[in-house]
């Protein structure tokens, strides 16, 4: 700590309060020099920080990982990266990556030697899929598209949220178009037809699922579709909760008694018919 041309000490380091103001610099080899003013009469604890020397430090990470990152239009590396001597107090950083938007950020330094950026990169073929959908909310198709999209990314509650609203227009519109297709992508998270995780990733979907399934049932009551019923048996089954699947199956049964597609689940799943 330095008085003009006068060592007073290191850090930490106490002093008397000054009579008068003053205006000390910090020193540390591999740092740039800090000033500090003291006020007169001061007796509080000043603290100052020193930023490296040859610049700052930048980590930037993004969701998802291996994006582009750009310094000032130079290409630095994929995410997560740590970019370090920056010599500039304020940078332009963007991120790109195949099949999302590119992020811009503005980045100062100021007195700080890091700063973290961290950022979220729009899907476009979610924003695509999005948009058709708010276009036309009464095409079915799109709401398989979107939920398909959902699963492979592993977003399996907005996955599941998607598919809940087509069977809601199914529910309204029984012969909708792509009905088949919906409950389709539906099973196929129970049926292991995707490719989409290990053995807890797999059981978590399946829970959120049949979550789901069995909260629509009990919101659209006697106008449930069968495929609904047939739907919700499967992923209780998978998941082992056999005596809930068999409940529910009596309950599709006295619904929709001696239907043919509610035989076929019988012997595959092996329940005695009521």
């Amino acid at each position: 700590v330095w008085d003009g041309d006068e060592l007073l000490g290191q850090t930490p380091l106490a002093l008397p309060p000054p009579e008068k103001g003053l205006e000390l610099t910090l020193r540390a080899p591999g740092y740039q020099d800090a000033t500090v003013t003291v006020p007169s009469g001061t007796q509080k604890q000043v603290k100052a920080d020193l930023a490296p020397v040859g610049g700052h430090t930048l980590t930037c990470t993004s969701t998802p990982t291996g994006a582009s990152v750009f310094l000032d239009g130079e290409l630095m590396g994929e995410t997560p990266l740590t970019i370090r001597d920056l010599d500039r107090d304020a940078v332009e950083v963007t991120f790109r990556k195949k099949n999302h938007e590119q992020v811009a950020r503005a980045v100062g330094f100021g007195t700080a030697a890091t700063q973290n950026l961290v950022v979220v990169l729009p899907n476009l073929t979610e924003k695509y899929y999005r948009q058709r959908l708010l276009n036309e909310p009464q095409v079915l198709h799109h709401y398989c598209d979107l939920g398909h999209h959902y699963v492979l990314a592993h977003d399996f509650q907005s996955a599941v949220d998607v598919f809940a609203r087509g069977v809601d227009l199914v529910v309204r519109n029984p012969s909708a178009p792509d009905a088949s297709r919906l409950w389709s992508e539906i099973d196929r998270l129970t049926s292991e037809q995707y490719d989409y995780g290990d053995t807890v990733t797999v059981t978590r979907a399946r829970k959120i699922l049949a979550d789901r399934l069995g909260r629509l049932l009990k919101t659209h009551g006697a106008k449930s579709p069968v495929a609904l019923y047939t739907s919700f048996i499967a992923v209780l089954d998978t998941l082992n909760q056999r005596q809930r699947a068999r409940e529910v199956f009596g309950e599709a049964w006295k619904r929709y008694p001696n239907d043919r597609t509610l035989r076929r689940v019988a012997k595959q799943r092996h329940f005695t018919l009521p």
